[in-house]
């Protein structure tokens, strides 16, 4: 014959706790010490009047808790108008048995208002007429943060479409968002960059490796800047100009954005301008006579045979005034009327007896223009 045996009566966790000694649960104790420590205003209606409101609620909209008791529902909106066009969209939802979810400007007792969100729903969903809880959270500052962030962002779109240079944001060295100028200059179509790793604009895989080091001084705070050859989509090449900084340095994770200009055109000027120089240079250093370039009477730039005709050495003579080239006050004088003629457009021509560094004269037969 089996022994029965007794199996030990299933525990609350609460009843492990110390000094429970079995005592029963006391639900509308529960229930009001959710009420008066909820984060949140909690209300109820029924026929449209206040039963009863946790003291967050009361707080919310101006009141004692005690003195919204019995009033009409209409006393936190800011007009009738305002109420009706609640109810007419809250009725048809709670007689439903479904909840209502809304945000809608509603009123303190001062007369002030604030928007916020309204949660509600029937007490009982088989009957309606039972009444109706609301939850409301303040949400002006969460709604006033979203509208600036909102304001900011159509700001910076802006900007974005309206640059005349590239502009993207990078993280962890792909492209997250980049202007439509930036695309054009790399030969992409309309957001067909985002997500691409940046290095898909390089020239070569050096150039890619070496700009690693710009995120180490933008994670400083410091401003990358370089000048490079970048790649576009069909493999051309062209000069760029790319500045970047990180969007926080406290928090390198949060990527960095860009600045990216296509110089190609400033570059080949840069370039032409740098071959007439030398061309220039090999010009004036190479012929036979002094060659001397003067702006408000002082030497800008000389060739090395004016400086061999008047015994100085090698770029002694820049910055120096013309006055050291005539014996006298006089004679350097008369130089005033030679600019009259090379105002007027003219070529001036002259002998004159000039001074030598050593003191000693000789005849020179001078020719100018202005530039």
């Amino acid at each position: 014959m089996n022994e029965r045996r007794e199996l030990p009566p299933v525990q609350d966790a609460e009843a492990t706790l110390p000094g429970y000694a079995g005592r029963p649960r006391d639900p509308q104790l529960e229930y009001k010490a959710i009420l008066a420590n909820a984060s949140i205003g909690i209300a109820f209606t029924r026929d449209r009047r206040f039963t009863l409101c946790n003291p967050k609620f009361a707080e919310m909209f101006g009141w004692k808790a005690e003195d919204l008791i019995g009033q009409s529902g209409e006393v936190v909106y800011p007009s009738r108008e305002s109420y009706e066009a609640l109810g007419q969209i809250a009725v048809p939802v709670l007689g439903a048995g479904r909840q209502l979810d809304v945000e809608w400007e509603v009123r303190r007792k001062d007369g002030s208002t604030f928007l916020c969100r309204i949660i509600a729903k029937a007490v009982s969903r088989t009957e309606p007429q039972r009444g109706t809880v609301w939850i409301v959270e303040d949400i002006t500052s969460r709604k006033r943060h979203a509208d600036e962030v909102a304001r900011l962002l159509r700001e910076q779109d802006a900007i974005l479409d309206t640059a005349s240079i590239g502009i993207c944001f990078v993280r962890e060295r792909r492209i997250v968002r980049c202007n439509r100028r930036m695309e054009e200059m790399y030969g992409y179509a309309h957001g067909e960059m985002s997500g691409k790793p940046t290095a898909i604009t390089y020239a070569t895989e050096t150039d890619y490796a070496a700009v690693e080091k710009a995120y180490t001084e933008m994670a400083r705070g410091q401003a990358h800047s370089h000048v490079m050859q970048a790649k576009r989509r069909d493999g051309t090449l062209f000069w760029e100009r790319a500045t970047g900084r990180a969007v926080d340095p406290a928090d390198p994770a949060r990527g960095s954005v860009w600045l990216m200009e296509d110089i190609t055109e400033q570059k080949r000027a840069e370039e032409e301008l740098q071959r007439m120089v030398a061309e220039q240079h090999a010009i004036t250093n190479n012929v036979v006579v002094g060659i001397a370039f003067v702006r408000e009477r002082k030497v800008q730039r000389c060739n090395r045979r004016l400086e061999e005709l008047f015994g100085y050495e090698a770029a002694e003579l820049i910055g120096a005034s013309t006055r050291i080239f005539y014996f006298t006050e006089e004679e350097y004088a008369q130089r005033a009327r030679t600019y009259e003629e090379l105002d007027a457009g003219g070529t001036h021509v002259r002998e004159q007896w000039l001074r030598r560094k050593d003191g000693s004269g000789f005849w020179c037969r001078m020719s100018g223009r202005a530039l």
